[in-house]
């Protein structure tokens, strides 16, 4: 987002009705790139102009389906308000670098034929990270397509998603109130239909997409206006001057002495835009003078990973995150190039509670505080973010015992993978917990170690999993006991299938009911 316009348009607003306080404010993302996507740019036309200049009649008209409560201060969200908080995010089609899935909606971008008039969005719903530990009732999902929806209709359909979490959602537990309990408990099919009860009609076909792509847009790109963009690694968010590394002077200098638009990351990096192709060589020697590296001097590990701010700053956080996840990246890069897999990458999150800040559960390996230097692993999410959540792997990981933990994981990955263009999260996915487990159990400390084969990095297109696509973290909140021979059964199909045996009975069980 652009820092200053959003600042000074703060600034200047009265105080917020009371049902936009707190955990009913309304929370939109949207890529940070510069211009050069038209698409992106109808967007944030459409959204930041339109919408805001017929906010007060979009809000106040009524379609007559019980989308307006009559109350005349809050007539949408009414005395009650939503049962809890409401996030967004709107990118264009392929550009996953705002976490499309763990958004409670997400907006495509849809052009028309013309490649130059939007036409209108792809609607997705029901995401969200927040979990609790040993609350089985809590856990992360991903968004599932609910249709698509033309231009003008994008305000009432988003009404009519607000009022069926208003009426709907869980208001006597608040850790199960995000609309993604609603979602999952409704189904996705059923969810729609009662969405469209307020809506007052169908809701479109969905229009099919491209393969999602985590771009995390760092280093120097064109506009399409003439002008650059620079994308700023900020190791997990900390603007600082620290030494010879003074980020935060860098930064300061720049934008002061050539008035940029300054840009924030989903990924908690920074953006510099409309740069004029002259000053590139100055902006490049102002960085390096500052100590900051080029974007082609700065390791994969930490450019996908990131953590959340952890202790001090939170109350909420039971372990170290954003402090310790630079430590993280380091290890692992060396535990990496000592088993022979130097440059190998994947991406790796960090938390120091389980309510997903830093989106943990959607990484490859991510690490979710559970105590004082005491860690939750989970494994298996999409090197692209792109539809699964990962699974729980172990409790309680020391933080000195990192490496011997990961150690056999990755071992098993290099040695086993279809080839080097699996990630790490598809292989850990398609094999599943229960190999896993079994993997690491035969395993011999240090076996990779020995005799090492040092593979040349792989450069090329990423390979989809044929694994499962996992709509939740799990566990599942019910159990059903099911007699010694079925179990031998379903732990065959599933290791056939390479997926856990819970997935399997899910899927099992929801193709037969449907």
């Amino acid at each position: 987002m652009q820092l200053i316009p959003v600042r000074e348009t703060l600034r200047s607003f009265p105080p917020l009705p009371p049902a936009l306080h707190a955990q009913n404010r309304q929370l939109v993302i949207c890529p940070s790139l510069g211009v050069f996507s038209k698409a992106h740019f109808a967007t944030l036309a459409w959204i930041a102009d339109e919408l805001e200049k017929h906010m007060h009649e979009t809000k106040m008209h009524d379609n007559g389906n019980g989308v307006l409560t009559g109350d005349a201060e809050e007539p949408m969200y009414g005395r009650q308000y939503l049962p809890r908080k409401f996030k967004m995010s709107v990118t264009v089609p392929g550009d996953n670098s705002v976490d499309v899935f763990i958004h409670d909606v997400s907006l495509v971008v849809i052009m028309d034929a013309d490649g130059k008039t939007l036409k209108g969005y792809d609607v997705y719903v029901g995401g969200g990270m927040g979990r609790t530990h040993n609350k089985e009732s809590t856990f992360a999902r991903v968004a599932e397509p609910l249709g698509f929806v033309t231009k003008d209709d994008l305000p009432e359909l988003l009404k009519a998603i607000m009022a069926t979490q208003r009426d709907h959602g869980n208001r006597e537990v608040r850790a199960n109130a995000r609309l993604k309990y609603l979602v999952h408990t409704l189904g996705i099919d059923n969810f729609r239909k009662l969405v469209e009860s307020y809506y007052g009609k169908k809701v479109g076909k969905w229009v099919p997409l491209p393969q999602w792509r985590m771009v995390d847009w760092m280093g120097w790109h064109e506009q399409g206006d003439g002008k650059l963009f620079l994308g700023v690694v900020v190791e997990q968010g900390r603007v600082k001057n620290d030494g010879s590394f003074q980020l935060k002077k860098a930064i300061r200098a720049i934008v002061d002495k050539y008035d940029l638009d300054t840009r924030l990351t989903a990924d908690q990096n920074i953006v510099l835009c409309g740069i004029d192709p002259k000053d590139r060589a100055d902006i490049d020697s102002m960085l390096k003078s500052h100590g900051i590296k080029p974007i082609e001097e700065v390791d994969m590990m930490t450019r996908k990973s990131i953590a959340c701010p952890a202790f001090p700053l939170c109350g909420l956080a039971q372990a170290e995150a954003e402090r310790r996840m630079p430590d993280f990246n380091a290890r692992v890069n060396a535990l990496l190039t000592k088993m022979g897999m130097p440059g190998e990458s994947f991406v790796q999150r960090m938390t120091g509670c389980p309510n997903g800040c830093a989106r943990p559960y959607m990484a490859e390996l991510s690490w979710v505080g559970q105590g004082p230097d005491l860690y939750q692993v989970w494994l298996g999410g999409s090197s692209q973010l792109d539809g699964r959540t990962g699974f729980k792997y172990k409790d309680k990981v020391k933080e000195s015992e990192m490496e011997a933990e990961i150690e056999p994981i990755l071992y098993m990955w290099k040695t086993q993978r279809t080839s080097q263009a699996e990630r790490l999260g598809d292989f850990l996915n398609r094999v599943g917990l229960d190999a896993i487990t079994a993997y690491v159990a035969k395993y011999t400390a240090g076996t990779a170690f020995k005799n090492v084969k040092v593979e040349t990095l792989y450069t090329g297109p990423v390979v989809s999993s044929p694994g499962s696509a996992r709509r939740t973290s799990g566990p599942r909140k019910q159990q059903v006991r099911v007699t010694d021979e079925l179990h031998a059964m379903l732990k065959e199909k599933a290791d056939a299938a390479g997926v856990p045996m819970s997935d399997l009975v899910e899927d099992l069980l929801v193709s037969k009911l449907e």
